[in-house]
């Protein structure tokens, strides 16, 4: 499986039997990626980071390829899971969302 969002609240942290939590454990038995949350989330944000994240993934290279220089990530076709989740995130500062409602999403895994 090459990645596994794991949205519901506190799916990132840890503890003595598994350092990254839920996210760690899937990341230990094979997936590539997980996206998961440190802390509690409200749902109507995490939907609309979330949608943006997928839809990034979907869509050709936005607007961090049109900023870079010739031979960078434009010669990509497509984001990484990092720059979608970024993307994602930028969307929601654009839109004054308060950090913690966007901060919490982070990868574990594969970023690319």
């Amino acid at each position: 499986m090459e990645l596994l969002a794991l949205t519901a609240c506190q799916t990132g942290i840890g503890d003595d039997r598994a350092t990254l939590g839920i996210a760690g454990i899937t990341v230990q038995a094979g997936v590539r990626s997980a996206l998961a949350s440190l802390w509690n989330v409200d749902d109507a944000f995490t939907q609309e980071l979330v949608t943006k994240f997928y839809d990034n993934l979907r869509s050709p290279l936005g607007r961090s390829a049109s900023l870079s220089p010739k031979g960078g990530s434009a010669a990509r076709s497509q984001m990484s899971k990092a720059e979608a989740l970024k993307e994602a995130q930028t969307a929601l500062i654009e839109k004054n969302i308060h950090p913690a409602q966007w901060a919490p999403f982070i990868l574990i895994g594969n970023w690319l």
